[in-house]
């Protein structure tokens, strides 16, 4: 199978430490060794804060304590300086109420290169609900997708359970916030996979039912038309199969790759 294209390999926004840089300076960036040589590239996308003027210079600076960034000649007029490029505390800088699966994944769509994170709605006051074993909530849903372009770092989300009553209402406080799963770009659409953590914690809220009420427990991928989705659900319900045969406990938890 012939591997995508990428056209576009750079990652200045990815799960690496939260550390400042500043593009567009006057010296090209490394890109990668060459042979004896190196390669160098120029970033030529539109992530980052202006920060060529002075005073710009001078607030970042005091702002991470850092004189080089009014000292440095390699600060010019078109510089632009990238902070939060860790997604996860970028995207819980703009929604701190959605609660982030642990496991991010990197997809190529394009020829580019694109960060998707499947974000929770959770409660631990719903109205007749069980609160969930080890956990402070009794109410959790996967009605956010998010992306975050690795290049140019802008952060999309998109609302995909119109049902969800607390993604409606953080909707209709942020309506500029949400996009509709129908924009989401239909190649990114194929990448959507069920979320770990979501598997993870129904097997084990489903494991600690009586066995007879296993049997007859139905689980049905929200995710419409999406066979990775219906897969896991389908390796969730035989799993449940197994253990009530077996016995087996509730720790053997099968992948959800």
């Amino acid at each position: 199978m012939e591997a995508p294209p990428i056209r576009e390999p750079r990652i200045y926004y990815g799960e690496e430490r939260d550390n400042y840089v500043i593009v567009k300076g006057s010296t090209p960036e490394f890109d990668y060794p060459k042979g004896k040589d190196n390669a160098y590239a120029a970033y030529d996308g539109t992530g980052g804060i202006p920060i060529g003027a002075t005073v710009w210079r001078g607030l970042f600076a005091y702002y991470f304590n850092d004189p080089n960034l009014i000292l440095s000649s390699y600060i010019t007029a078109d510089s632009r300086i990238m902070i939060r490029r860790n997604i996860r505390e970028r995207i819980r800088t703009i929604a701190p109420f959605l609660r982030l699966d642990h496991d991010p994944y990197l997809v190529i769509s394009d020829g580019r290169m694109f960060w998707m994170q499947d974000a929770y709605t959770t409660s631990s006051y719903f109205p007749s609900a069980q609160p969930a074993q080890d956990l402070d909530l009794n109410y959790i849903r996967n009605s956010v997708k998010i992306v975050v372009d690795a290049y140019h770092g802008t952060v999309d989300f998109y609302l995909m359970d119109t049902s969800d009553p607390v993604a409606l209402t953080y909707q209709r406080i942020f309506p500029s916030l949400f996009k509709p799963f129908s924009a989401m770009p239909a190649d990114l659409q194929k990448h959507i996979r069920y979320p770990e953590d979501l598997f993870l914690s129904s097997g084990a809220a489903l494991s600690n039912l009586p066995h007879g009420s296993r049997r007859r427990f139905s689980i049905t991928a929200r995710i419409s038309g999406n066979s990775r989705a219906s897969r896991a659900a389908t390796a969730l319900q035989r799993w449940l199969r197994i253990t009530s045969s077996c016995g087996c406990p509730a720790s053997r938890r099968p992948s959800s790759s």
